[in-house]
């Protein structure tokens, strides 16, 4: 009848996100906080109980090794859970199911996050390829130009007094404009949107009524990033760069 039983684990509740007694049936509360697995879930049960096939043998059916649970409407938890055949008496053919539930969200929100680095690291790596596909000069001659411009940005930030906040953030909106509309009309697609990233950032700075330094040094977190991609491909270059160049 897939009845709990008297014994379970007082922490429950707390895993599930809801109250648990013994009597409740399973499969009606599993269909209350993950419906989408509830069919699938019935009959691996009812294939476990009915014993004529190896719990071995099936257990890689078992529908419910991650499901995710709606606990808030901000929040997520993802349970993985293990059913084990028991008898209560050696020779009793009916047997009941130990239920194992554990808790697995830390792992699921690792395999994602190291799921969208390495797409981000493959949208990177094409990146690269496609500069060295395209006419180099152009390219060398672009990536150096932007270099100049962020060194030139980067001194303006760490120079700037309250007189020149708003001129300088003007400044630095045309440049960083201006640096994108170059690299699309190159193809730098990747280096194109994190100019369009900075450049999102500089037109909410633009709307401050009255900007402050703490404003303007905000910047160079993302300015160094710009830096940090800037170096990595002129450091290619340098190390691509013929030996009789």
């Amino acid at each position: 009848e897939f009845k709990i039983g008297s014994q379970f684990s007082k922490s429950l509740s707390g895993i599930l996100g809801c109250q648990i007694t013994a009597g409740d049936n399973f499969l009606l509360l599993l269909r209350s906080i993950a419906p989408e697995h509830y069919e699938s879930a019935k009959d691996y049960l009812s294939l476990l109980l009915e014993g004529r096939v190896k719990e071995n043998l099936v257990r890689s059916l078992n529908p419910l090794t991650e499901v995710a649970i709606q606990t808030s409407a901000q929040h997520t938890r993802y349970l993985a859970m293990q059913f084990n055949r028991v008898s209560l008496h050696q020779r009793s053919e009916k047997s009941h199911l130990l239920i194992t539930i554990q808790d697995v969200t830390q792992r699921v929100q690792l395999e994602e996050a190291l799921l969208q680095a390495k797409q981000h690291g493959s949208k990177e790596l094409k990146g690269l390829l496609n500069i060295f596909s395209k006419d180099q000069t152009s390219i060398r001659h672009f990536f150096a130009c932007a270099m100049h411009i962020l060194e030139d940005i980067n001194l303006q930030l760490k120079n700037a007094d309250q007189s020149s906040y708003v001129r300088i953030i003007s400044h630095i909106s045309r440049e960083i404009h201006g640096l994108k509309g170059e690299a699309g009309a190159l193809e730098l697609e990747w280096f194109e949107i994190q100019l369009h990233e900075f450049e999102q950032i500089l037109l909410k700075i633009r709307t401050i009524e009255r900007l402050t330094g703490e404003d303007l040094l905000g910047l160079l977190p993302h300015l160094d990033t710009l830096f940090q991609r800037l170096e990595q491909i002129l450091n290619l270059f340098t190390m691509l760069k013929p030996k009789n160049a």
